[in-house]
C-alpha cells in the first residue's frame, strides 16, 4: 500500500513519487530518498520484505483524484507514455510491471465521484481535464491492455444527491464504501484468474 496522501500518478511533483517511479523502486528495491515514516516507504519496504517470489502478484493502481485536483494533464496526444500526464504515467507503470511480472494481475481503479469543484466538472488548470476525463482515460487504458478495471465512479452509484451517504468529506470514501470498493477489486482479480485459466 503506497497510498501517500496527495500523491498523483504523474511525475509532476516530487521526483520519485509518481507511479512509474514507485514501480522502478519496487523492481530495483531502492527506497533511497523516501522518508522512513512515509506510507510510500512503509508500504514498499513491507512488500519487499514479505513478497514471496513464487506467489502470484497482484498490483492495484488507484489514481486520478489528485491528478484532477492538481490540474495535471490527462494525456499527451503526441507521446502516450509521457510520465508527466496521468495516462502516460499509468501506461508506463503497466508496461514496466508486465515486463517484470508477465503473470501478475494488474487491476486499475478509477477515481470515485467527488462533490468538490462542481462535482468534478470544473477544470483546475488550462492543462487539466474534468474528473470524468481521468475516469475515461483509466477505462481506455484497461481496455487497451486487457486489464481488469473497477470503475468506482460509476459502480458505486454516488452522485450530487447522495454523496454524504458514501463519502466522509465529499471526496474520501467512508468505511462502508471502502469495503465495497475492496469487494469490487477482489471480484476483478477473481475474474482475471478465471480468464487466465481458460
Amino acid at each position: 500500500n503506497c497510498a501517500q496522501g496527495g500523491s498523483s500518478a504523474t511525475e509532476f511533483f516530487k521526483k520519485g513519487t509518481g507511479i512509474p517511479s514507485i514501480v522502478d523502486r519496487i523492481l530495483t528495491k531502492d527506497l533511497n530518498g523516501l522518508s522512513e515514516d512515509s506510507l510510500m516507504y512503509i508500504g514498499m519496504s513491507d512488500y519487499l520484505e514479505h513478497a514471496k517470489k513464487k506467489r502470484q502478484k497482484c498490483f492495484v493502481m488507484n489514481f486520478g483524484m489528485n491528478d484532477y485536483f492538481a490540474g495535471l494533464p490527462v494525456r499527451n496526444e503526441e507521446d502516450p507514455y509521457d510520465v508527466y500526464t496521468y495516462a502516460g504515467a499509468i501506461r508506463t507503470a503497466i508496461d514496466k510491471l508486465k515486463t517484470a511480472y508477465p503473470d501478475a494481475v494488474i487491476v486499475l481503479v478509477t477515481p470515485n465521484f467527488t462533490s468538490y469543484f462542481g462535482n468534478g466538472l470544473q477544470p483546475q488548470s488550462e492543462a487539466g481535464g474534468l474528473l470524468p476525463d481521468y475516469v475515461g482515460a483509466a477505462v481506455s487504458i484497461s481496455e487497451a491492455n486487457d486489464l481488469p478495471l473497477y470503475n468506482s465512479y460509476t459502480e458505486l452509484g454516488i452522485d450530487s444527491e447522495n454523496f454524504t451517504e458514501y463519502l466522509l468529506d465529499g471526496c474520501h470514501p467512508n468505511e462502508t464504501t471502502r469495503y465495497t470498493i475492496a469487494q469490487g477489486i477482489a471480484e476483478c482479480d477473481a475474474g482475471a484468474d478465471l480468464e487466465r485459466e481458460r
